[in-house]
């Protein structure tokens, strides 16, 4: 068996936080490379602007050029500067921007992270926020960060240079638009491992990614002899499709550009691709001879139906429902309310294509309008919609609105595993394993607000049945009942955890379904690709937070990568605040009185403590308590209870993906209501104020070995943090400001109820304010992985 599996549920969306975006919808526009590759110049750049205008290009949405490699001279100036090359370039990259933004362009530029850029011209190694900041100044607003020429080509190197560039452009004022490539250069390992740990960090640090190989560009066949044009779009939709767990507004798989006038396309497969590509709410970026476009060209790229799709608010990647070998049916919501259809026919005949609503997730009795979005022309179905007369290496593409009712869709679709491409399959009785797609009923599934997943095949069959967990590693498919064992969550890592046994669904031996210990993203030496718990779970739904109930996207441990902090509302029940209430409430009166002399004394933040030797320890006034489990103390007992309990453990289990035998003790003590009004100063527990935006990313970028909680005994909002500042520099803003600064940029306060508990990471900008008045009993505690003791 292989122990690290990859699930690639076909398309369930991730839904994410509210915030403010820099990219909320993907970018269109130009860019050189596949046309041009180094032959870039000012008059291809001014040209192409002019075209783009003439021919309704900008006006439809494409307003971005982007400049791409070998723009530049092949040394840096005298200070260490990019220079642009002027023979390519004689006016100036400045006065290039200040012309496009004056017909209404914005304009982007290429670096590569290496020593050296793929092309061989200065890499920005070593030199990152100088040309960043160079790149502002000439009026760039857009970066494309290559990945060639790594000094050593880890993945721990990828993420720690990649950091230090979203730190540096996202501090910018404004911010640039961060476009990372460091996916591609790991996308066809033997094994994928490493893909996958790129993927899960580079939505927090950039607004799209290259997550694989180069389309077709125009000398391909030079070194690409067996690979045609089709091929090209084939392998990276293919490559794409596994990652839609990743995408939402400001952050975009990017399969890379659009060749309208590559020699190797039919006209077909040129719709096709930007069909495609649209249904994806990928990037649309043409890499073509603009002034040479055909009116046929242009009428495809300008299509405002499938330019709407692409530019959707909720930023959805449409996902599998179905795959036969010929046929690939995708489908996904629509802001409004509508759904997208997209069927691609991958045979090479003309073909018909009927498409049953339950296999989209809508009621199988229900009348919908149909919008062919080539023609524009509207028809009306009921029970199923029927892609016509496609040709050969042709897409459809069908937006479906309801008919006078409101329509509830079911979360449906496929799951693939990563490593194998076999699909999760149902079959008569009980059983259920994995085998290749043949677009079969008992390979697709829908899943329910319980988290209960069930065949649709089942659906017709009484009664229904569902995935169940029958211990020890089996699973069946037995009746609905809605148990436990028969709930799974669906992470962004890809992975489908058994509610029951926390396992995690795994395709074992001879093509077997299983759970086994759920592995994460760890690198396992296995013989041959990715693990096999790696899944893509295709289930499209109506709008994103539909695919919470059943899969809840976001676990603790992405919750804290992302925010710094994660909060897990009632992991206590009554009787259990009640115990640690009358615990805590006698052992902060031993402590006022002078009787326990492991205490946090006012005014200070941090250890040494004032306590005179002879003295009462809380003479001065006291906001902690120390050492709740020392077997002095008369509730000891009850303080480690809660300690160990498994409401704490699992999730520090989870936040360290570690096991029981790897966790280390460290701390837990009670912080309580200050004698007076007491604040703490905005700090980082493990990095002075003085450290330089250098020194702090250093330390940020160590390994997390420790999982640091509060977790309230009554309502407490007293933690302030400012979310996302764990995995950045400071700001000049929060560098200058005062320690005990009063809205700052971001912040918020943390709002628990009795029985909350906060996990947060200990580097995060974080501060207290405590008011005497109001009632504090909060246990702060602190446990570690084994991998952190020195």
């Amino acid at each position: 068996m292989r122990n690290y599996a990859a699930l690639v549920a076909a398309a369930l969306p991730t839904a994410f936080c509210a915030v403010s975006v820099l990219q909320p919808t993907p970018p269109m526009g130009f860019n050189d490379w596949s046309a041009f590759m180094c032959g870039l110049n000012e008059t291809l750049f001014v040209d192409t602007a002019h075209a783009m205008v003439k021919f309704g290009l900008l006006e439809a949405g494409y307003n971005r050029l982007n400049l791409d490699d070998c723009w530049s001279l092949g040394e840096r100036a005298a200070n260490g500067s990019m220079q642009w090359n002027p023979a390519k370039f004689p006016r100036g990259l400045p006065w290039l921007t200040s012309y496009l933004k004056s017909l209404g362009f914005q304009a982007g530029i290429y670096t590569d992270a290496g020593l050296k850029s793929c092309g061989g011209y200065p890499g920005a190694h070593g030199y990152e926020r100088l040309d960043a900041e160079t790149f502002a100044s000439w009026g760039f607003d857009y970066v494309k960060l290559d990945g060639c020429n790594m000094p050593t080509g880890t993945e721990e190197e990828y993420k720690m240079v990649y950091g230090h560039w979203h730190a540096i452009l996202s501090a910018m004022e404004p911010p640039l638009v961060f476009s990372e490539s460091a996916p591609a250069y790991f996308a066809e390992a033997d094994n994928l491992t490493d893909w996958y740990t790129v993927m899960d960090w580079v939505p927090e640090y950039g607004q799209l990614a290259r997550h694989s190989r180069d389309t077709l560009v125009w000398n391909s066949t030079l070194y690409w002899p067996d690979i045609t044009g089709w091929d090209s779009v084939m392998f990276n939709y293919g490559q794409e499709v596994r990652l839609a767990r990743y995408q939402r507004p400001g952050y975009f798989n990017d399969p890379d550009f659009l060749n309208v006038d590559h020699f190797d396309y039919t006209l077909a497969e040129k719709k096709s691709h930007f069909a495609i590509w649209a249904s994806l709410s990928a990037p649309l970026i043409i890499s073509a001879y603009i002034p040479d476009f055909t009116p046929e060209e242009v009428k495809y790229l300008t299509n405002k139906d499938l330019i709407s799709v692409n530019q959707d608010p909720l930023a959805l990647q449409a996902t599998l429902v179905s795959q036969d070998g010929t046929w690939d049916v995708l489908t996904k919501s629509l802001a409004n309310g509508d759904r997208l259809v997209t069927a691609i026919n991958r045979g090479n005949f003309t073909s018909d294509l009927k498409i049953p609503f339950e296999r989209i997730g809508l009621p199988p009795l229900s009348i919908v309008k149909v919008k062919d979005l080539w023609t524009g022309s509207w028809s009306v179905a009921s029970n199923k919609v029927t892609a016509v007369n496609v040709p050969s290496h042709g897409t459809a593409v069908m937006r479906l609105s309801a008919l006078g009712h409101q329509w509830a869709v079911t979360p449906t679709g496929m799951f693939f595993n990563t490593a194998s491409l076999t699909c999760l399959t149902s079959y008569p009785g009980e059983t259920v394993g994995f085998a290749n797609s043949t677009g079969a009923d008992g390979q697709v599934w829908q899943t329910k607000s319980d988290g209960t997943i069930s065949t649709l095949s089942g659906e017709r069959s009484s009664p229904l049945k569902c995935l169940t967990d029958r211990g020890a590693g089996n699973v069946t498919l037995e009746v609905c009942s809605g148990r436990l064992a028969q709930q799974w969550d669906y992470h962004i890592t890809g992975n489908v955890r058994s509610r029951k046994s926390k396992g995690c669904l795994t395709e074992g031996e001879d093509e077997m379904v299983i759970t086994s210990p759920c592995l994460w993203e760890e690198n396992i030496k296995v013989t041959s690709t990715l693990s096999r718990q790696k899944f893509t779970a295709h289930l499209n739904c109506n709008v994103q937070e539909d695919c919470l109930s059943p899969f809840p996207s976001v676990t603790y441990l992405e919750s804290l990568t992302r925010d710094g902090f994660v909060l897990i509302p009632s992991i206590l029940n009554a009787s259990q605040i009640a115990a640690l209430r009358t615990a805590s409430a006698e052992t902060i009166e031993l402590a006022r009185g002078g009787k326990w002399p492991s205490v946090r004394t006012l005014p200070k933040q941090f250890p040494p403590w004032d306590i005179a030797p002879g003295t009462n320890p809380a003479a001065g006034g006291i906001w902690g308590v120390q050492f709740m489990m020392h077997p002095d103390l008369p509730h000891s007992q009850t303080f480690i209870n809660n300690y160990f309990s498994h409401e704490v453990i699992d999730v520090v289990k989870e936040l360290l993906h570690c096991t029981d035998d790897e966790l280390v003790l460290e701390l837990f003590n009670l912080l309580i209501r200050p004698d007076r009004d007491f604040e703490l100063k905005w700090h980082r527990d493990d990095i002075q104020p003085s450290a330089t935006a250098e020194e702090e990313i250093e330390r940020l970028r160590e390994p997390a070995w420790h999982a640091q909680w509060n977790l309230a005994l009554y309502d407490d909002e007293s933690l302030i943090v400012v979310p996302g500042s764990h995995a950045r520099a400071r700001t000049d803003v929060e560098r200058s400001a005062d320690p005990y600064e009063k809205g700052l940029p971001g912040e918020i306060k943390v709002r628990m109820k009795a029985g909350d508990v906060v996990f947060y990471n200990n580097n995060i900008l974080h501060r207290g304010a405590y008011l005497s008045g109001v009632e504090r009993m909060t246990l702060h505690g602190s446990m570690g992985h084994v991998g952190g003791v020195d």
